[in-house]
Order: C-alpha cells, then sequence, then structure tokens
C-alpha cells in the first residue's frame, strides 16, 4: 500500500548517476578533492593512487603479515617449502599480488568512474595463463613472438604489476562514456563492454608491453654506464629511484643484470643499494605509526612497518607514504644518502634475495670491514 515500483528497463544506469547527482551521493563527490593544493600533477597523482589502493591496505598487511610468518617458519626449519601446509598457505599470501591487476582493476574501474567489472577482466587478461605462456616462451630464443592483426606485441609478465592496468581502467573509463553517450540504450549494457574489451585490452599490450621494456632497457643500460663511469652516483641513483621503479613496473629490467652477476661473478654489487630504500620505508611506516593520533592510521602504519621488514613495502608505499608527499620527498634524500653509503663502503651481496632485514647478513663489504 503506498508504494509504487517504476520499471526503467535499459535506463537504469542513468537514473542511478541522475539520483546521485540530485541526491548530492556521487561517489565521485565524495572523493573530490578538498582544496586546490592537489591541482598539480603530482598530487593528483598521488591522489589518485592512493585513492585506488586504500580499500585493499588491510589485506596487504594482512597478507605481508602472513608472508613473513612463513618466512620465519622457513628460517626456523618449521616447515619446508614442499609440505602441502606451506603451498597452501603460501598461495593465500601470494594471491593478492600476483593478480594484482584483477583486483587493482575493480577498485581503479570504479576510482575513475567506469565500470569496475570490465576493468577487472582486462587485468584477468593481462595475467591470463595462456599470456604467461606466451611470455616464458618467448624468453626462448627459438620461439616465436605474438602479433595481433600483424602488430608485433612484447610481452611482459604483468603478476604482481601495478601501472599497466590503471591506465588501462582510466582508458577504459574515458571509452566507456563515450560509448555510453553515443550508442542506443536498447544495446549499449553489452555493446560498451564489448568494445572495451575489443579495444583497450590489445592497446594495453601494444603500448604499455613496448613502453616498459623500452623504459626498462634505458634504466638498466643508464645504470651500467653510471656503475662503470661514475659508480658513487650509481649508487645515490638506483638507491634514490628503485622505490619509483618498483612502482611503475620498470624494475623488472634490471634483474637480468643481477642474475647474470651471480652467474657470472658470483656475486652483486647492486642489490646492497637498494636495502636503503626498503628500510626507508620501514623507518617512514614506523615514525607514522608512533606519531600519529588517529587509531586507524596508526594500526595501518604499524602492520605496514612490521611487513616492511620481510620485504612487502606496498602496504606502506601505498597506505601509509605516499599520500603523505612532504615524507616521500625526504625518503628520496634518504634514500639516495643510503645507496651512496653502501656504494662507500664497497657492498656486495652473495645471494639472490628480495631485500628483507632478515636477508642483511647475505650484504658483505669487499674489503671485509
Amino acid at each position: 500500500m503506498g508504494q509504487f515500483q517504476v520499471v526503467i528497463g535499459n535506463h537504469v544506469a542513468d537514473v542511478f548517476l541522475a539520483v546521485n547527482s540530485v541526491a548530492g551521493l556521487d561517489e565521485k563527490a565524495q572523493q573530490a578533492p578538498e582544496n586546490d593544493d592537489k591541482s598539480n600533477l603530482l598530487n593528483r597523482f598521488v591522489y589518485v593512487i592512493s585513492g585506488i589502493f586504500t580499500p585493499l591496505i588491510g589485506l596487504m598487511a594482512a597478507t605481508g603479515i602472513l608472508k613473513g610468518m612463513l618466512a620465519l617458519a622457513l628460517t626456523f626449519q618449521w616447515t619446508t617449502e614442499q609440505s602441502g601446509t606451506y603451498l597452501i598457505l603460501f598461495s593465500a599470501s601470494d594471491a593478492l599480488f600476483w593478480f594484482f591487476p584483477i583486483i587493482l582493476g575493480y577498485t581503479a574501474g570504479k576510482r575513475f568512474g567506469g565500470n569496475p567489472f570490465t576493468a577487472m577482466v582486462i587485468g584477468g587478461a593481462l595475467v591470463h595463463p595462456l599470456i604467461l605462456t606466451a611470455f616464458e616462451n618467448g624468453q626462448k630464443a627459438d620461439e616465436l613472438g605474438l602479433d595481433f592483426l600483424g602488430i608485433p606485441v612484447t610481452l611482459l609478465n604483468y603478476s604482481s604489476s601495478v601501472i599497466p592496468i590503471i591506465f588501462s581502467a582510466w582508458l577504459c573509463s574515458i571509452l566507456e562514456r563515450r560509448l555510453n553517450a553515443w550508442l542506443p540504450s536498447a544495446i549499449k549494457n553489452f555493446f560498451t563492454p564489448l568494445l572495451c574489451l575489443m579495444v583497450i585490452t590489445p592497446v594495453t599490450f601494444l603500448l604499455v608491453g613496448p613502453l616498459s621494456t623500452w623504459i626498462s632497457e634505458m634504466i638498466a643500460a643508464g645504470y651500467l654506464w653510471l656503475y662503470q663511469a661514475v659508480p658513487a652516483f650509481a649508487g645515490a641513483v638506483m638507491g634514490g629511484f628503485w622505490q619509483i621503479f618498483v612502482m611503475f613496473g620498470l624494475h623488472w629490467g634490471l634483474v637480468p643484470l643481477c642474475i647474470n652477476n651471480f652467474t657470472v661473478l658470483g656475486y652483486d654489487t647492486m642489490i646492497p643499494l637498494l636495502m636503503p630504500a626498503i628500510m626507508a620505508q620501514v623507518g617512514a611506516a614506523l615514525g607514522v605509526f608512533l606519531c600519529e593520533r588517529d587509531a586507524q592510521k596508526k594500526v595501518v602504519a604499524g602492520s605496514a612497518a612490521l611487513t616492511g621488514l620481510f620485504g612487502i613495502t606496498e602496504p606502506a608505499v601505498y597506505g601509509v607514504n605516499l599520500p603523505r608527499k612532504v615524507s616521500l620527498r625526504y625518503r628520496l634524500y634518504q634514500w639516495s644518502i643510503g645507496g651512496h653509503h653502501h656504494w662507500l663502503r664497497a657492498n656486495e651481496s652473495l645471494l639472490l634475495w628480495f631485500a628483507k632485514y632478515f636477508h642483511l647478513h647475505a650484504n658483505h663489504p669487499v674489503n671485509g670491514d
């Protein structure tokens, strides 16, 4: 009694947006910058990235802690990597980071005002087993690469990547709005995501792959040149910008250099330069934990600092430090000074390790000091 049901068919999305706008419930309005300080490019980038990662901070901290517990269990020989218990718990701890493109597709799609599920599917394409298999086969000299309509495709391992899916979700949201405005309401409900998948997925593989590969190769070549010409400066640059490279997925171009050093020399001089960047993230998160008065932010910072000790810095980077631009600037200075100091001590690493506090013993000064 007294209730009416209005059937609006294919116009549900349009009416939803209109009602949100009139009632002041628009999600994008709630997420709008509070002041004009966020108008410059760097601030807007930081604001968008932190907004995309905010829903995942607690989960990243939880999986990081689980990874740390498993690392301790291996260190104290409570279990082995072949144990069923270890494999099941490790898969739980690693799933978030391995399938980052899918999960970030949802949060990024929502943040940019597009269909988050379309962006999730694009992220799923990046880490699809067929693509990963093609990437592994492409590493072999006798294997032919892929092409899309005759255009060569440069494949990468997109698992755990961040920037490619964010870039794709942004492009997808723009195309989606245009298509929704142009297409008839009777077909846009399924035709819009169809065209988005057909256009954005190939664009991601054709543009992001070659661009990332080219930049990574340039960084690797630049590091080699700096290390041979001005080694001290190479230490400062690598220590200062490593975490920035990781954010954009550009660090993979340097991994072959490390592997080659271990193969040829039995040690590597680049890995110790990265330790200050990891420890600076941990220290910054710990500082926020000690100084922050907001209970929720305090818990996030504390768990981020703990997981950082095990080499899992994503919670510290995206949940604590990146939104605080002032601390980011000072951390760049700290990373550079730390990398330079490690070069001065002529440190070399005897193990191919992911930077963790518990693997500091793998660093070894060449002169024995």
